[in-house]
């Protein structure tokens, strides 16, 4: 993120302060499902290296009674979360569109006439929606991901500390994808808002224009223009659409080679007898987790992406002055 967009986060942010509240409630509800997910594998090494080891029929039945236990509670933490979460986007999204929309009323005439009716409707529809889901979604997601990576790596670490310093050393490869991916993506993303508020300009003045367009006979051009127009838009599109695939091919060979290598070394512990096999089945289960938060952490970074393109264009809507300010 960018240091001009990065200063735009809390002045959107600010949005949330009225329903600070239910935010707070889904921030908790989030941090809490996170780490409760986390309990699941250290009781499978309990399930293991415990119950089906030393064929213990009754630390079988506790540990798969807890484990059940803790999944359900997630699920309706999760449930729960999600609800509150559609219900703050509702009121966020109702206060930033009277706040857009009232600004726009309050500019002078003359600023209407150096832009289109469809780059207002572009606008208020798209980067008001685009601007929601970024402040609301953004921190749940981020204290989603940091603060339960930190617990993973801690954990792995009581495990097996020769296990948890392998997937250190190895884990920073990850992140090449997603920085260098991410910085082509925003550029063209950039570009592609840019044209598709250049579609929707257009369509507003044919539908505006349409009886002159009847009058001299301009259908073909008229169809023509918008060809050209969609096109343009298609292959930049395209070009969004190879990033991800590249960056998505990329991450996915980097990860299933790396966990390849920490698994290969983690069965030769257990064969060294430096491990135990629950140690080694809670490890890998976590670092599949952790593998997810990465899949979460790409998905946080591209909606990073399109909500500071668009916190961009509103802002600059919001800082316009009206030329002639009403008495």
């Amino acid at each position: 993120m960018s240091k001009d967009r990065l200063v735009l986060y809390p002045r959107f942010m600010k949005l949330l302060l009225p329903y600070r509240k239910i935010w707070f409630l889904v921030l908790a509800l989030s941090v809490s499902s996170s780490f409760l997910s986390l309990i699941i594998p250290f009781l499978s090494k309990e399930f293991i290296d415990t119950a089906i080891a030393k064929k213990d029929f009754h630390v079988f039945i506790i540990v798969a009674a807890i484990a059940g236990g803790i999944y359900l509670i997630t699920e309706l933490l999760n449930r729960f979360s999600y609800w509150l979460q559609r219900i703050l986007k509702l009121k966020v999204n109702l206060a930033l569109h009277k706040k857009v929309f009232k600004h726009l009323q309050g500019l002078s005439y003359g600023w209407f006439q150096d832009k289109s009716t469809g780059e207002h409707i572009f606008t208020i529809n798209y980067d008001v929606d685009t601007v929601t889901e970024f402040i609301t979604n953004s921190l749940p997601q981020l204290l989603s991901i940091v603060p339960r990576a930190a617990v993973i790596v801690g954990v792995v670490f009581y495990l097996n500390w020769k296990m948890a310093l392998c997937g250190l050393i190895l884990a920073p490869f990850l992140l090449v994808p997603a920085y260098f991916f991410g910085r082509l993506t925003e550029r063209s993303y950039g570009k592609l808002v840019e044209s598709s508020e250049g579609i929707m300009r257009y369509l507003q003045e044919v539908f505006s224009h349409i009886q002159l367009i009847k009058v001299w006979a301009a259908e073909k051009n008229s169809v023509r223009r918008f060809l050209k127009k969609i096109i343009t838009n298609v292959r930049l599109t395209i070009s969004c659409l190879k990033a991800e695939v590249v960056n998505g091919l990329t991450v996915e060979i980097m990860t299933k080679f790396i966990v390849g290598l920490i698994t290969f070394y983690g069965g030769y512990l257990v064969i060294k007898q430096e491990m135990t096999l629950g140690s080694l089945t809670a490890i890998m289960v976590y670092l599949t987790q952790l593998v997810g938060l990465h899949s979460q952490f790409a998905e946080f970074m591209q909606t990073n992406i399109s909500g500071t393109v668009s916190c961009g264009r509103l802002a600059q809507i919001l800082d316009t002055k009206p030329q002639i300010p009403d008495s």
